[in-house]
């Protein structure tokens, strides 16, 4: 199980403590986003629904902790496929990645449609 500590995660081992950066974290949920079908890019919050590019991707990723790990992702659907179906693919895919690599899954994974494209 994860401890979680503003602003990077620890989860502590028998032989010491390993910690893992929000910023990891925000990596590795907008890759499994990207990942998901239908997710065609993620975009900053609150902004006009430009995508960002890959390199940047992790941008559209908000990390924080309200009772544990929290996540938003702000991401704009390919023009298309079916929103809702789509936002919760990529919500699952997302809590899937992170509890594989911290061995805990998120508390809280929202996504956030911000557009079509």
């Amino acid at each position: 199980m994860a401890n979680l500590m503003q602003p990077d995660s620890l989860l502590h081992a028998p032989a010491g403590r390993v910690e893992v950066a929000a910023t990891a974290i925000a990596a590795m949920a907008a890759a499994a986003a990207l990942a998901t079908p239908g997710i065609a890019a993620l975009t900053l919050p609150g902004a006009r629904a430009q995508p960002l590019p890959l390199a940047q991707a992790a941008r559209g990723v908000e990390v924080a902790l309200r009772n544990g790990l929290a996540l938003e992702l702000f991401v704009l659907v390919r023009s298309g496929a079916a929103i809702v179906p789509t936002a919760a693919a990529a919500q699952e895919q997302v809590r899937a990645a992170i509890e594989r690599a911290l061995g805990d899954a998120p508390e809280q994974v929202r996504i956030r449609v911000q557009g079509l494209r």
